[in-house]
């Protein structure tokens, strides 16, 4: 989706350490506090649904208090309020990046914008408030979450995963792999507002009118390598792929100006500072 986020995969370093809690010396008490900061590059389609691909270079940020909030550029705000048995729930808000007609992007390293959006008009961001709940049993974790956007597309969108982490064993630091696939769900109004067509549009852009209906409009599966560089740092290697299924796939600016298959690879650094270094490091050197 064009406003999916990438970066999420730069919290996994968190979250690979969270169960671990940190010693202090005996006497101090640590501070609860954590920060991740890192940057990396980052290869996707233009637009959803696009053909063509750019390179982005991105920051990422991400302060946390304790194991149940963190708020981060650009994953937004995340409050875990129900632990037990495996079962988590979670609060939710972010940000959906809007789409511009333009196409430009202060990110973009490589690949001209495209003209292909032209006619469409702008899409705004849109703040998305919600909930999500996961639920761990071995190494898998299933996870559901629902969200309404408050401006820009305004509709309601959710997603369901399967994830499977499974940590290797090397003479140096371990490597952590995580598998998901995925689904992702958006009411009528969320997929017509990404691959809808009005008769304003088809007569400023060319392309044939098509109203968007809701459901599944994507299917996909992603996959996270975390190799560590040091106890309180680690490159991250992120790729997916993805069908647009639904509305998505039979969008005339799909079908005549993209593809319905997405795939998506990034290579990330990221360091760990406070709370989050001493989980790090409990997850790196196994102490």
């Amino acid at each position: 989706m064009a406003h999916s986020k990438p970066l999420i995969i730069l919290a996994v370093f968190a979250a690979l350490a969270q169960p671990a809690a940190a010693q202090a010396p005996e006497g101090d008490v640590p501070s609860r506090w954590g920060l991740l900061a890192g940057a990396g590059a980052f290869v996707t389609p233009k637009y959803s649904g696009d053909d063509n691909y750019r390179v982005l270079a991105l920051p990422f940020l991400r302060a946390s208090y304790g194991d149940d909030f963190y708020v981060s550029i650009p994953e937004g705000a995340n409050y875990e309020f129900y632990k037990k048995d495996g079962l988590t729930l979670k609060a939710k808000a972010g940000i959906a990046f809007p789409r511009e007609e333009d196409n430009k992007s202060i990110f973009a390293i490589s690949g001209a914008p495209t003209d292909e959006l032209r006619g469409l008009g702008d899409l705004n961001a849109s703040v998305e408030l919600g909930g999500a709940l996961d639920y761990e049993f071995g190494p898998l974790t299933i996870s559901a979450g629902l969200r309404r956007g408050i401006g820009g597309h305004g509709s309601f969108v959710g997603d369901a995963s399967v994830s499977m982490t499974k940590v290797f064993k090397t003479p140096g630091p371990p490597i952590a792999v995580i598998l998901s696939p995925n689904i992702k769900i958006g009411e009528a109004s969320l997929t017509q507002a990404y691959y809808g067509i009005t008769p304003e549009q088809s007569l400023a852009s060319g392309l044939p009118e098509f109203a968007a209906g809701g459901g599944i409009y994507s299917v996909g599966v992603n996959a996270i390598t975390f190799v560590p560089t040091s106890r309180s740092s680690a490159f991250i290697l992120y790729a997916s792929l993805r069908e647009l299924t639904g509305s998505a796939a039979n969008s005339p600016l799909v079908r005549q100006r993209g593809d319905t298959t997405q795939s998506a690879v990034g290579l990330f650094w990221v360091k760990a500072f406070g709370q989050d270094a001493r989980n790090a490091e409990k997850l790196v050197t196994g102490r």
